[in-house]
């Protein structure tokens, strides 16, 4: 484990242990999900089969949900398997949960509009989405660490699915299968975090009119990846019982979470990003193949792999807490082992596959590598609007009349003023030009506009407009136009750079999330200095050069000459245990610094970017923490760089300061903020700036570091600050 995986689990556990319940299940949303699986035994299922890439075939009728019998007690196994024999003819007349990328687009859309429309039904206080989604709130040792994990969830996730076919009796819930981005050479530019798909980690997308806005940091926690698609079938054909692998497989379960971050970082929040459920969807169609696994092996997979060393939560005969009966029983730990669930219910379609003599994952969203035999998502990219070269003229033609990339083409009407060609509105509320003549339009500015175009259907009328490229026939229209000047527009002045995707130094957006209130004003800043020395075998490209003018490529300026005593001996490589680090060519070096609550529930996370260049370099950031007005604030921080590697913690030696120098001493992480003594917050970001940065009306700014509660020291050497 790297040194945040260590800290954050022991720190989790803490919290999790530790957190104050904020709010029950209210009788409302049980009635409703009763209800639910009350209509999904009753009617008559219509139950389309899906091919994965495919149709939908014509719809069969498949048998009734079984009846268990009402009782004060558990469902007997014999009451669950009563039903396997019918079942398994209606197993293969189920409809299929795919995986996202196989969705057509019209399957997507509609998945999209459920979820919407959940979230916009409010019969069920505050709506059925989040009513939902507070069902998985405080399940910390009941729902997971232990054996019922996979049972909890997958009923859970059924309930999910009859929701949202309330809403749309047509829709599946899909999976997400994490491996296919893992393959990807970065993760963090996978399609399913665009437009089409999930939106990004703003929630700007298919949900981003929600109230309560979707929170993500993808791939923000350097020390978690995605697994691969090796590692699942190792899981599957290495786990000696059922046990080890459901241990096994919540334990992969958890990097998604981490990778994701954000609200998936949190056990209550998580599910109000969507893509929780699809996550546990994958996590449970692994699971299904392990019992398939079994059942070809002879074994019996309904066979609940308790001990007696299990908690009582986690034992068989222990109920299902806060889901709903089902045909007015409460089910156990053991009832979620049954098969029913996916003889009745759904099933799984297989991982996206593909091989030298089958190129093809089946999908556009999916790319086959031959050399390893797999499928990988594809980039951002592919989800930007395709365009030809119509389309570039037709943005070219309506940037406005003084533009010299106009080539004297004159739209008469404008761009809509929401459009971002539409720069700056002049007179009469129409776009004004001037001043942007001399700017060329960015890759942003393009694909906002060409979306724009393509939603919106412009007719211009007595425009000139360009009628096709030589030899090819332009686009039919049904508006006027003025013939062609004789020489034919050039886009060569149009210049459009190579999309550039957001790097990951975007401000983070934190939830500002405390006990069980939400709120700025709840929480106040304190600054957080961090030193890193420079360390990696990386060398940058700024190199001497002799007498010759020969460069010297073995080198670079920034490490010739006599090293600095205090760093003369640090290891030139970082100490990650999981992989090499890959470090970034211009010397910018990130470090992740978060303050975990210990006498109040509340994370906060943020970034410093230092220089690795320099033997050594600095930055002060500011951390929110829990205001100290009323109780003093007990919090633990950390620092961790993009290799894994914690950073030590060190606050001042009180009195015994010498004249040049600070002294500090070494420590955990744990400090306490009050309100007497010195005032180390402030209410605000800038207030916090206030406290450490000092200048008269003659002199530059400098900080106090008197004013700074704690330091970290990246410097690689010794070991991690918990051990």
């Amino acid at each position: 484990m790297t040194d945040e995986q260590i800290s954050n689990t022991c720190l989790l556990e803490f919290i999790w242990s530790n957190r104050q319940i904020c709010g029950k299940v209210s009788n409302q949303t049980l009635e409703w999900l009763s209800s639910l699986v009350k209509k999904s035994q009753q009617l008559p299922s219509v139950r389309l089969s899906f091919n994965a890439g495919s149709n939908p075939q014509t719809a069969i009728n498949s048998p009734s949900i079984p009846q268990l019998q009402q009782t004060s007690t558990t469902p007997s196994q014999q009451q669950l398997q009563s039903t396997s024999s019918q079942s398994q003819m209606a197993s293969s007349q189920l409809r299929q949960r795919k995986e996202y990328r196989m969705l057509t687009d019209a399957e997507r859309n509609a998945y999209h509009r459920a979820i919407n429309d959940l979230k916009a039904d409010t019969s069920v206080y505050p709506n059925k989405y989040d009513a939902l989604a507070n069902h998985h709130a405080n399940t910390e040792f009941t729902a997971h660490r232990g054996i019922g994990f996979v049972g909890w969830h997958r009923y859970y996730l059924v309930l999910y699915e009859l929701a949202l076919q309330e809403q749309n009796p047509n829709v599946m819930l899909p999976y997400w299968d994490s491996t296919l981005d893992g393959a990807m050479d970065t993760p963090t530019d996978t399609v399913i975090f665009t437009d089409k798909f999930l939106g990004n980690a703003n929630g700007e997308g298919p949900f981003e009119n929600w109230t309560r806005k979707i929170e993500r940091s993808v791939g923000d926690d350097k020390t978690t990846y995605l697994s691969s698609n090796q590692d699942v079938e190792n899981l599957i054909y290495n786990s000696r019982n059922q046990r080890e692998f459901v241990r096994g497989l919540e334990s992969f379960h958890n990097s998604p979470h981490r990778w994701i971050g954000g609200d998936m970082r949190d056990v209550a929040g998580a599910p109000f990003d969507p893509i929780f459920y699809m996550h546990h969807a994958f996590i449970d169609c692994i699971w299904e193949r392990y019992r398939e696994h079994e059942k070809q092996n002879g074994q019996n997979p309904e066979r609940y792999p308790g001990a007696s060393s299990d908690n009582s939560a986690h034992q068989s005969s222990t109920f299902l807490e806060k889901l709903p009966r089902y045909n007015n029983v409460r089910l156990t730990n053991a009832d979620g082992y049954k098969n029913f669930w996916t003889e009745m219910y759904y099933t799984c379609a297989p991982q996206p596959s593909c091989s030298v003599s089958k190129p093809n994952c089946g999908s556009d969203w999916l790319k086959c590598d031959i050399f390893n035999e797999t499928c990988v998502s594809r980039g951002s990219e592919a989800a930007l609007p395709s365009f030809t070269s119509e389309d570039v003229f037709e943005v070219h033609n309506r940037q406005g009349p003084t533009s010299p990339t106009n080539n004297g083409f004159i739209s008469n009407v404008p761009l809509p003023l929401s459009s971002p060609l539409a720069f700056s509105s002049g007179s009469k509320g129409q776009p004004d030009f001037a001043g942007v003549s001399d700017r060329k339009i960015t890759a942003e500015e393009f694909f906002s506009a060409l979306k724009t175009l393509k939603k919106e259907s412009i007719t211009i009328a007595n425009a000139p407009r360009f009628s096709g490229l030589p030899g090819r026939p332009g686009p039919p229209s049904s508006s006027s136009t003025q013939p062609l000047p004789q020489r034919m527009p050039s886009i060569d002045r149009l210049k459009i750079p190579k999309f550039q995707k957001a790097c990951g130094g975007n401000p983070k957006q934190n939830s500002f999330k405390l006990d069980c209130k939400v709120g700025t004003d709840l929480w106040v800043f304190i600054p957080v200095k961090v030193v890193n020395l420079r360390h990696g075998d990386i060398i940058y490209s700024s190199f001497p050069v002799n007498l010759a003018g020969r460069k010297l490529n073995n080198t670079d300026v920034f490490s010739v000459g006599q090293p600095l005593t205090f760093a003369s001996n640090l290891q030139s490589k970082a100490r990650s245990k999981n992989k090499p680090c890959n470090y970034d060519k211009s010397g910018l070096f990130k470090v992740k610094i978060s303050s975990y609550g210990l006498n109040y529930n509340g994370i906060y996370e943020d970034t410093s970017f230092l220089n690795n260049r320099r033997t050594v370099s600095t930055e002060i950031s500011y951390l929110g923490i829990k205001n100290p007005v009323k109780t003093a604030t007990r919090v633990f921080i950390t620092a961790v760089d993009e290799c894994g590697i914690a950073c030590q913690p060190m606050v001042l030696m009180k009195g015994r300061q010498k004249r040049h120098f600070l002294r500090y001493r070494k420590t955990q992480g744990a400090i306490e903020i009050t309100s007497k003594g010195p005032k180390y917050y402030s209410n605000t970001y800038r207030g916090a700036e206030s406290l450490v940065w000092k200048a008269d009306k003659f002199s530059v700014p400098q900080p106090d570091e008197k004013q700074i509660p704690i330091v970290f020291v990246c410097d690689y050497r010794s070991k991690n600050p918990w051990s």
